[in-house]
């Protein structure tokens, strides 16, 4: 099910608008599924919201013409009964994803971490390039052992 469809465009306050949208869509989520008020697990919460918030401003950053405002992505939620997934797409260039290191902590560079953070505190991490769209899709589950459903 598609819970929602944002479109935004490319600047950083835009992109914040995407962290604080999956920060509200990962409470109101995780009290849904697990009958409890929406902020009882806020790890699940923060880890969405620093993914997303991570996604967005890549899209932003790498931008053709970050400046402009007129590069916008698109961010998409959908549910399933134990997981949030997440769609962020924008018409950047390609990228190799899977090439993309991990970042030299020790030498603790400006940037560099977003894909990192990424695949740290999501479950699973996508990217595919279709139809002149970057897409990275993200999905983080509720544990099945916990869930009240």
């Amino acid at each position: 099910m598609k819970l929602m469809e944002i479109e935004l465009k490319s600047t950083l306050e835009h992109a914040q608008l995407g962290s604080i949208a999956a920060a509200h869509v990962a409470r109101t989520f995780y009290g849904m599924v697990m009958g409890t008020e929406p902020d009882a697990d806020e790890a699940f919460i923060n880890e969405v919201e620093l993914a997303v918030g991570e996604a967005c401003t890549n899209a932003v950053r790498h931008s053709p013409n970050p400046d402009d405002g007129e590069s916008d992505f698109t961010l998409c939620f959908r549910l399933t009964k134990d997981q949030l997934i997440i769609e962020i797409k924008d018409h950047n260039p390609p990228f190799a994803f899977d090439e993309v290191p991990t970042p030299d902590f020790d030498s603790l560079p400006e940037g560099g971490y977003g894909i990192h953070l990424m695949k740290s505190t999501m479950d699973n991490v996508n990217y595919s390039h279709e139809d002149g769209w970057n897409i990275i899709t993200m999905k983080k589950h509720l544990q099945k052992e916990t869930l009240a459903i």
